[in-house]
């Protein structure tokens, strides 16, 4: 959310958080109560603790009410203050928390983002992904994680397949990764979790998305398997698309087995429904069955992932009004939006058109030598960037060819509104497009400084910024990875818990 030049964001960036600017004036590791902090000016003869610079702090001035939360000598535990405690004048850490989980506890509290994937697209919702990780009634989920070892004393009783482990019931096979967000990983008739390890769970209150009954025609993973929408022609023939089978008409087919019906997203599978679907983690995505020359087989499905439906429909001429249209940098090398056209109103050419032509123009325009055309792109592939405006090497904004002898111009494309604020989210999968600022992982665990990697020698133009020259330990995802990541030790990485952003605009 963005919030007006005078309110203050309660929130930090970076762990040290020396620029938290915020009103918090409470130390809440005490043994009793959280206890109002002193004012700092009031301290300028304490000897336990000497006062810091005045220069040191990022606000304007200090003056002798002020004692908000500050770290101007750059603790590395984060915003502190003067407190007294039972051994007399200390100091004491303030609970400031990063920006990202400010917006997790926005959302745990009644706030969550509006549209996909924060909303039911069915009334089950076994195909929900959003990040509702409380009860109807309040009480916090546990993590699902942390069930496994109780599985033989609920695996009766709950839904539970008896014939597939617990982590079978979960998307990716991996209860982990749904941390302990609500879910719906049995037949129950709507997302649920657990509140005691016991086994006792209760269910979830998630709204249903503004465009039901009608579903999502897209993807939000590679697999797709949480896809419920309506396709049901499979496009890799050679002549035509072709209907889709009824599943149930396949159940005795030997060629393709049929996969159990609780692998479905669907609340159920009746005899009409033949929609393009991924029970079985096909690692390319939906399909089904399908006549086809050689008798019944099947075939995928070219189920487009939502960034694709959302440029598709932007280049129709329903833009999105703010991100991903917009600028969260100056230079811009994070934009995956839809303009291409330059300022002066030429077309752009599409980058991959321009693959042939790289050693005429290779030395020229910035790109680096050492790489290839196609590594100075997100994923490795300038196709899927159409002929959209992007920065691929170091200019001042993106930019796009206009002519295949290399003539190329700047687009014209305006900062975010909450600029120079990043938005904490990611509009593809793997999130190689993403620019934001969280750098904790899955298992909480500090993100150390790309320089400690050869990444950003190897792959800077695939960092949304110049990372060669500013040092930061944000997630990111510079060669493709199934999502951002960071260093946590040497030549040790874990993936980071980045949120989709919404695909509201796509209803």
């Amino acid at each position: 959310h963005c919030c007006s030049p005078l309110e203050p964001v309660e929130c930090k960036l970076t762990k040290d958080g020396d620029e938290y600017v915020g009103i918090m004036n409470e130390v809440a590791n005490v043994e009793i109560r959280p206890m109002k902090c002193q004012s700092w000016l009031s301290q300028a003869t304490n000897k336990q603790v000497p006062m810091p610079s005045l220069e040191k702090f990022p606000d304007s001035a200090i003056d002798s009410s002020h004692n908000y939360c500050r770290n101007p000598n750059r603790n590395p535990d984060g915003p502190w203050c003067y407190a007294e405690t039972s051994n007399g004048n200390g100091w004491q850490y303030c609970e400031v928390p990063f920006c990202f989980q400010a917006y997790e506890r926005s959302a745990v509290n009644g706030d969550p983002a509006v549209g996909y994937p924060e909303c039911l697209q069915t009334e089950m919702g076994k195909e929900y992904v959003g990040t509702v990780r409380k009860t109807e009634t309040g009480k916090s989920c546990l993590k699902w994680s942390s069930m496994t070892s109780f599985f033989e004393f609920f695996r009766n009783t709950l839904g539970f397949d008896q014939m597939i482990g617990f982590d079978g019931h979960f998307r990716y096979g991996t209860p982990a990764l749904h941390e302990n967000f609500c879910r719906n990983p049995t037949l129950k008739e709507r997302p649920w979790c657990f509140v005691k390890s016991s086994g006792e769970w209760e269910f979830c209150n998630i709204s249903l998305c503004l465009n039901y009954p009608k579903p999502m025609e897209c993807k939000l993973t590679k697999y797709g398997d949480e896809y419920v929408g309506i396709m049901n022609e499979e496009a890799n023939v050679e002549i035509r698309p072709m209907k889709c089978q009824s599943w149930l008409s396949q159940a005795t087919n030997k060629e393709v087995p049929m996969p159990s019906l609780e692998k479905f997203p669907d609340p159920a599978i009746d005899s009409s429904h033949n929609y393009c679907r991924n029970p079985n983690r096909n690692p390319n995505g939906p399909w089904c069955y399908a006549e086809t020359s050689n008798g019944n087989g099947w075939q995928y499905c070219e189920v487009p992932f939502c960034f694709q439906a959302y440029e598709r429909s932007a280049v129709n001429g329903d833009p999105a009004v703010g991100y991903p249209e917009c600028l969260q940098t100056e230079m811009g090398k994070e934009y995956v939006g839809t303009v291409r056209k330059t300022e002066t109103g030429k077309s752009c050419l599409k980058w991959s058109s321009m693959t042939s032509f790289f050693e005429f123009f290779r030395n020229t325009l910035g790109f680096d030598q050492m790489i290839g055309f196609d590594g100075h792109f997100r994923f490795g592939t300038p196709a899927l960037h159409e002929d959209f405006c992007r920065n691929p090497t170091l200019k001042e904004r993106p930019w796009c060819f206009v002519k295949s002898s290399g003539e190329w111009e700047f687009c014209n494309i305006s900062l975010c509104l909450n600029y120079p604020n990043k938005t904490e989210c990611r509009w593809t999968k793997e999130g190689e497009e993403y620019a934001g600022t969280r750098n904790v992982t899955l298992s909480r665990k500090q993100c150390l400084s790309w320089s400690f990697s050869s990444f950003y020698i190897d792959l800077w133009p695939r960092f949304p910024e110049d990372v060669r020259n500013i040092n930061h330990n944000f997630c990111r995802n510079p060669f493709s990875a199934g999502a951002p990541f960071c260093l946590v030790a040497h030549e040790e990485f874990e993936d980071c818990d980045i949120p989709f952003c919404t695909f509201h605009y796509l209803h």
